[in-house]
């Protein structure tokens, strides 16, 4: 029994030695060592200094528990100060003038295909923006999924079936809408920033998305595609 535990022992130790000769071989290229800092650097920066969609996913997802239907203030899971918070999406086909005449914010908003744009400002001045690309299935590269990762995104809902402007108290006439209502955009306030949430995990083949999401709870946050009407 002894010389058994004493073979797995020195194997195991001859196992890591060689790992280790490897490992120190490998850092004697300039390349390896220049490819790791920057590795580090990345994902130092990234912790550090969070994108505005990551911000927002690590607030749902903080919020929720991991539930996939809850409700959240979007002011309590931001950590600074806005008063006006603004969400579109590309396919509403949005130009800078449109954007600027929405929010008073110039820029160069650049929106691809499946782009969203969130906008924050206070005092009138941009606070943070990103662009960011709703993710799905498709996007997955296999070789990330190999390394255990999870991709992570924000989805916000832009539609609803017409049925729901009954339940959410809609003034006019819904039959002027077709059985899908699509939202123009998002118009959202510290005093009116309660808004649906939850976060779902899904598994593929290529890898595992994680996608938090987020909707509104009234029709005073948001603007609906045709007939163009903001409730009061």
């Amino acid at each position: 029994m002894k010389t058994l535990i004493l073979f797995i022992f020195n194997t195991l130790k001859r196992i890591i030695d060689f790992g280790i000769t490897i490992l120190k071989s490998l850092l004697r290229s300039k390349f390896i060592r220049f490819t790791l800092i920057l590795i580090c650097a990345f994902y130092s920066y990234a912790w550090l200094f969070p994108s505005l969609e990551m911000q927002l996913f690590s607030g749902v997802e903080k919020a929720c528990k991991n539930r996939d239907n809850c409700q959240i203030h979007l002011q309590e899971i931001m950590p600074f100060q806005w008063d006006k918070a603004y969400f579109f999406l590309e396919e509403n086909g949005y130009s800078n003038y449109d954007i600027k005449s929405i929010t008073g914010t110039k820029g160069d908003f650049d929106l691809g295909r499946r782009d969203v744009l969130i906008l924050f400002k206070y005092h009138n001045h941009l606070v943070k923006y990103q662009i960011f690309e709703v993710y799905d299935h498709t996007d997955l590269k296999f070789s990330f999924s190999l390394w255990g990762g999870v991709n992570k995104t924000v989805a916000i809902g832009f539609m609803m079936g017409k049925s729901s402007l009954n339940e959410l108290h809609y003034s006019g006439d819904i039959n002027q809408f077709n059985d899908t209502v699509y939202i123009k955009y998002y118009e959202i306030t510290p005093d009116n920033d309660l808004l649906d949430a939850g976060c779902d995990t899904d598994k593929y083949f290529q890898g595992t998305i994680k996608t938090c999401f987020l909707g509104f709870t009234n029709l005073k946050q948001v603007y609906l595609e045709k007939p163009y009407n903001k409730q009061e």
